[in-house]
Formats: structure tokens, C-alpha cells, sequence
């Protein structure tokens, strides 16, 4: 699901806010828990998904399953992934999978199962907030830091409202963290930038072991707390306080707060500029409009998500104006912020996008407003059309659409015309033309074309406008695709074979793969098998070499493409490829590709000798130990011992863990050979080896291995 269709599909719903991120991450969750192959196509999508949360949870769920097409999925996507969280969740995934007893289930993830199983129920805190439930939601390296924030009195402020938890954790900044119970499972949320993402981070596992150390006697939720250590807060204590005290006692006790919080002082004259006589001072929403957004000299990666929980907050109130009979108020007012956001986000380290989700949010409140108290249509569509044209970070985008309903007949001919204006000042782009003139305003411009296109249902002028820019072979196909989806697939093979033409030196791979299915569809089946073999050798890949197998099924071919096809692979990875691999890559790679085609052909032994004559990564020497543990025992034990080696010498955390579970298979595999003594001799070696790396023999004594 694109970002676009998310936006469409739940535009206005609660999902919405979660953002599309956060709930396809909640999927890849669901899914690893469930831990059925059904599951692995889908995570197999979302492991190359443009959003690096996406990928790390796929990653994981990929993991917890543990099916070759899981493995396989992994596998191609580390070669290419350059984020190092995700890379650091594909190698432990890969590592797990290798290290798995042969026949051992999905473990479960304590969490999200009881989220299924209690939902309807009358569910509190206390049945649903366990050290377990931390540790599975944070993963074990976040769960360990949380351990030590809680420990060392990070948390403070620790306060409990029915089965709500509220708290500050002081960490590279001061952080806000609330856990609590909505619809029979535990919702969490952080200011930190790793919460703000979605994820269940060390700040709210902090929280929660202190809570449970507070809700248990002996302090057995958590290590116990110091003896200085305030309780929990009742929120209960504080309603009653309150209650028992004069108006003016408690308009007094509000003010000395609002002079010391800043977000409550704008809260506060936020309200009483709503109920300001004669309607809404619009004048003091925007002075708090303009404080909230102002950034000083910067705003760095790590406050970024306090600055934007400020701006949040401010929007919340001027939503408030939507259900009082202000939409007229909100839409000017929404503008107003949306011209200053977009202003303040060059002073912003916005690396995890939080101003785009209050740019959203903007735009949602202004849609809500615009369909309460319809603007005059000519009025809008200038307004809609300068924002989305000028706008860097596609505020308003796709407005056409969006607002079609409210503009009408007379505001979309409006619309058109601007933006036709704007499009014959454009010079046509071939192949050849600098492909930087694409972007900038022309790319935004030529999507608002496309649009009027759609709302048309024109296809030649859909056409027109994408063949404004063949400055790129994927123009090419995508014109192509847009005749073959109207079923006329004679002008389809005529725009694919006119990108082949255009771009001869750089074709697309998926031009070619377009291509050939068309040829398949009139029969010329050896010009296909030609592009496909080219598209090949190009990129000599698993991938590849599936998709070359799909189409050589179709004319019974496929013995002699595939001798031809593991020849080229044999001859490692430079095969094909434009520029060679540098050595030490080179020697790493091996015959990496050969053996993974081999091991998706389930030839184990033919992967065996490969990868002996001419080498592999070692994530691929785990997994054939591992398929050949049973018959060739001693093999397998050669290459657990050298990876155990290999990540021990790391040093890390992670590379210890990981070398942890696989002295695990080594036990396993010398016990059944009777080498119990063997095995005891090793691992006192091991430890000699490595005497001054006391966190790996902490961790080894944790694991009681001997």
C-alpha cells in the first residue's frame, strides 16, 4: 500500500493518525506472530518497503518464521539495504533462522497475542503489562537500556490514572511516555524520536518496570527501586485534592503553572481566544500558531519531536473551532500554519519526517473545514493550485481530486486553466535531456496534469502528458503499461519497443520484462527469451534467474537456460555487471548467487560443493550447515565453530548473542555424537580465547552453556 492509497483509504478515519508506517509495522507484528508461510509473500513486500520501520519489523517477522522463502527474502534484501537499524535486524533474523533446531516452531510474541485474545474484554493494566510483554515489544537490546533507565532513577513524575500510566524519562532529553489500555490491548506512545516513529522504545520500558516494581510488593516487576524513590502518583489523590478547593485556590494554582509551562499558557489562550466576544481572536491563534512554530537558530534531531508534539497540540486546539461553527475561522487559520510549517522546516532536522505528519494533520483539519463551510469554488482552486505548485513537501498534493467534490465544475475549469498556463511554458524533454529538469516544479506540475487527466478519464491526454518528459526509459513503460491496462496492446508494444530503442546502453530492467511479455502474447517467444536473458546478465541474481525460469517454462525450455544461466553464475559476481566488484568483495560474494539458486532448487549438496570450491557468505554456509546437519554432522559443527569465532571477535552485543545461540546448535550436534568432553574442552578454550572480553563470558555464563 502506497503512501498516496493509505491517505486515500483512510482519509478521515483514526487509522490515519497512526500513519501508514506504523500500521503496516503493526501488520508485519501480526503476521510474525501468527508465524504461518502464508505470511512470507507479504513480509517478503514489506521487507523492501521505502520506510525503514516497515523493514525492520518485516525483518523480524521474516525471522520468527523461518521458511527458505523467508530466508530468501532476507537475503536479497541485505545485499542492497543501507540502513544500519535494518541491516542490524536482517543479520540477527538470518543468524536465527540458521541457529533454529530443525522443526522448531514460530516462538510467539506475548504481546500481540493477548491483544488478539482480549479484545472485548474489560482488560486492565495488571493483565496485560508484564516484564515479558516489555521485553518481547522492545527487543532485547532496547529492554537492557530500559532496565538501566529504571535503575538509575531516570523516571520521574511516575503517575497512574485508572489504567492509564504517565511519566517523564530523563534521557538525551526529557522525554514524555504514556501507557495504557484502549480496546482490550496496550497502547503506548513516546516523545522520543524512536517512539514518535511507532516503535515501543527503552523509555517506555523504563516506565513500565518501574510501575510494575511500584504494583509489586517484594519489587519483583523490576530490579527494586531505591529507597528515595517517590511513589506513583494517584491520580485519583489528585482528584479529590482538587475537589475539596475554593475557584479561586484553583484558578490560582492554574496560572503559577501556566507561567512555568508554556505548552499549558498557549493551551490556556487558546481557549480563552475561543470564547473571545464577537467569535475567535484569529489574531491570538496566530501569535500561538507563530510561537509553536517558531524554530530559533535550529532545531536538532533530538528536540525535534518535542517541537513537533508543541505544534500538534496547537492544531488539536484549532480543530476544536470545527465542532463551535468556526470552519470559516479554521480554514484561514490552517492556511496560515500550513504557509508557516512549510517555512520553518528548513530550520529543522526533520530526518524522521514529524513535520510531515503535522502537515497532514494541517491538511486534514482543512479539507474538514473547507467541507462544513464550502469556500466560493474560483476562491479555493487559486488558493489549492499556488500551495500545491510552490510546495516543496507536497502540501495539498493531488488537490484536484481530493477537494473535486467542493470546487465543482466552475472551480476545476479554474484550476485547469492555471495550471495549463503554467504547463505550455514547459519544453518537451527527450531521451538524452538532463534528467535534473524533472524535477522541482515541473515534477509537481506535471502530477497535477496527470490528475485533471484522471478526473477526465482521458487517456490520450493522460498519454500527452506523460510524453511531455522521455527523458528516462521508465516513461517509456509507463505509458506502455497505461495502453496495455486499456487493452489496446498493439500501441502498448509500440511505446515499450520505442524506450529499448531510445535508451540502448541503459535499458530498464522492467521495460524489458514488459517487453517480453508481449512478444510471449504474439508468439514470438524467442525475441522474449532474448530480452529476458539480457535483463540476466545485467543483474545475475536469484531474482533473476526466477524470472528467467517463469518465462522459459512457458516455451519447455528451461533445461537449457538454466545450464546456460548457472554457468554464468559460476563464474561469480563481476558476471554481467558494469563495473567489477572490488576483490575483497569479490572473495566474500564467491558463489553466492549459485548457491542460493541452488539451495531454491532444494540442492542442498550441489550448494555443498559449490560454495566449497568457490566460496560464500557466511549467513549461507550457516544455512547449509544447517540443511546438512543431520547427514554430514561433523561439516556443520566446522562451520558453527568458525562463525561462532568469527562473531565473537566482533565483539558487540548483537555479535555476541548471536554467537551464544549458535554455541547452542554446537552443544546439540556434539551431544548426539557422544562428544559431550569434546565440546567442554572447546568451550573452556573459547573462553581462554577470549578471557578479557567480560561481556561475552557474561553472557555465556548467563546461558549456561557448559
Amino acid at each position: 500500500m502506497s503512501q498516496e492509497e493509505f491517505s486515500r483509504r483512510f482519509k478521515g478515519s483514526a487509522v490515519k493518525r497512526t500513519k501508514r508506517r506504523g500500521l503496516l509495522r503493526n501488520v508485519a507484528v501480526a503476521l510474525g506472530n501468527w508465524g504461518s508461510p502464508e505470511a512470507v509473500p507479504a513480509l517478503a513486500t514489506a521487507v523492501s518497503d521505502e520506510e525503514p520501520l516497515v523493514r525492520r519489523h518485516a525483518a523480524w517477522a521474516l525471522g520468527r518464521i523461518g521458511t527458505e522463502g523467508a530466508r530468501q527474502a532476507l537475503r536479497g534484501r541485505a545485499e542492497v539495504e543501507e540502513d544500519d537499524r535494518v541491516r542490524e535486524e536482517i543479520g540477527v533474523a538470518l543468524a536465527d533462522i540458521a541457529a533454529t533446531l530443525p522443526g522448531r516452531g514460530p516462538q510467539q510474541h506475548h504481546l500481540w497475542w493477548n491483544r488478539w485474545e482480549v479484545t472485548g474484554m474489560s482488560t486492565h493494566l495488571k493483565q496485560l503489562l508484564f516484564s515479558a510483554t516489555l521485553r518481547d515489544l522492545a527487543g532485547a537490546a532496547s529492554f537492557r537500556r530500559g532496565e538501566e533507565y529504571a535503575a538509575n532513577g531516570h523516571v520521574t513524575g511516575l503517575a497512574v490514572d485508572g489504567d492509564r500510566i504517565s511519566a517523564r524519562v530523563l534521557g538525551t532529553d526529557e522525554y514524555r511516555v504514556g501507557l495504557w489500555v484502549a480496546g482490550g490491548a496496550l497502547e503506548y506512545d513516546c516523545t522520543c524520536p524512536v517512539g514518535r516513529d511507532g516503535d515501543f522504545c527503552k523509555h517506555c520500558v523504563a516506565v513500565g518496570l518501574v510501575w510494575l516494581a511500584e504494583e509489586s510488593p517484594d519489587g519483583a516487576g523490576s530490579r527494586r527501586r531505591k529507597p528515595d524513590t517517590p511513589r506513583v502518583v494517584s491520580m485519583e489523590e489528585i482528584r479529590s485534592f482538587l475537589g475539596r478547593q475554593d475557584r479561586a485556590t484553583l484558578v490560582d494554582l492554574l496560572v503559577d503553572h501556566a507561567m512555568d509551562d508554556e505548552g499549558l499558557l498557549d493551551r490556556l489562550v487558546l481557549r480563552a481566544a475561543r470564547e473571545a466576544v464577537g467569535g475567535p481572536d484569529l489574531a491570538r491563534f496566530r501569535a500561538v500558531i507563530e510561537r509553536s512554530v517558531h524554530t530559533g537558530e535550529f532545531v536538532d534531531y533530538d528536540s525535534v519531536g518535542g517541537y513537533a508534539g508543541r505544534i500538534a497540540d496547537t492544531l488539536e486546539e484549532i480543530s476544536l473551532l470545527l465542532g463551535e461553527g468556526h470552519a470559516d475561522a479554521v480554514i484561514e487559520l490552517t492556511e496560515y500554519a500550513l504557509d508557516r510549517v512549510e517555512t520553518a522546516i528548513g530550520y529543522v532536522d526533520d530526518s524522521d519526517g514529524h513535520l510531515g505528519g503535522i502537515l497532514e494533520r494541517i491538511q486534514e483539519i482543512h479539507l474538514e473545514a473547507c467541507t462544513k463551510a464550502p469556500p466560493e469554488p474560483v476562491s479555493l482552486a487559486r488558493r489549492l493550485f499556488a500551495v500545491e505548485l510552490r510546495s516543496e513537501y507536497g502540501a495539498f498534493h493531488g488537490a484536484a481530486a481530493t477537494y473535486a467534490a467542493l470546487l465543482g465544475s466552475t472551480g476545476l475549469a479554474e484550476y485547469r486553466r492555471l495550471a495549463e498556463e503554467e504547463w505550455r511554458k514547459l519544453p518537451a524533454l527527450g531521451p538524452g535531456a538532463d534528467g535534473a529538469q524533472r524535477w522541482g516544479r515541473r515534477f509537481r506540475l506535471t502530477q497535477m496534469m496527470e490528475a485533471l487527466a484522471r478526473l477526465g478519464g482521458d487517456l490520450e491526454e493522460l498519454v500527452a502528458v506523460k510524453s511531455r518528459d522521455l527523458s528516462h526509459p521508465y516513461a517509456f513503460l509507463q505509458v506502455a503499461e497505461l495502453y496495455r491496462d486499456a487493452g489496446n496492446h498493439d500501441r502498448a508494444l509500440e511505446w515499450a519497443e520505442r524506450g529499448l530503442a531510445a535508451f540502448p546502453a541503459r535499458p530498464d530492467g522492467r521495460l524489458r520484462q514488459f517487453l517480453a511479455q508481449e512478444y510471449h502474447r504474439r508468439g514470438r517467444h524467442d525475441e522474449a527469451m532474448q530480452l529476458i536473458w539480457s535483463d540476466f546478465l545485467e543483474v545475475p541474481r536469484l531474482d533473476r534467474y526466477q524470472l528467467l525460469k517463469e518465462h522459459a517454462d512457458r516455451v519447455g525450455a528451461w533445461p537449457t537456460w538454466r545450464e546456460r544461466a548457472q554457468s554464468v553464475l559460476r563464474l561469480g559476481p563481476t558476471q554481467g555487471t558494469s563495473r567489477p566488484l572490488p576483490d575483497s568483495w569479490r572473495a566474500a560474494a564467491g558463489r553466492a548467487e549459485l548457491v542460493r539458486v541452488l539451495l531454491w532448487e532444494k540442492e542442498v549438496e550441489a550448494a555443498w560443493q559449490e560454495a566449497s570450491g568457490g566460496g560464500c557468505p557466511e549467513d549461507l554456509w550457516l544455512e547449509l550447515a544447517r540443511l546438512r546437519e543431520a547427514d554430514h554432522p561433523e561439516d556443520a559443527l566446522s562451520v558453527y565453530r568458525r562463525h561462532v569465532e568469527a562473531m565473537v571477535s566482533r565483539t558487540g552485543r548483537t555479535a555476541y548473542e548471536s554467537a551464544i545461540q549458535l554455541l547452542r546448535r554446537v552443544r546439540e550436534v556434539m551431544r548426539r555424537l557422544g562428544r559431550e568432553e569434546d565440546y567442554r574442552q572447546y568451550l573452556a578454550q573459547l573462553r581462554e580465547t577470549h578471557r578479557r572480553k567480560r561481556s561475552f563470558l557474561g553472557l555465556l555464563d548467563a546461558a549456561r552453556l557448559a
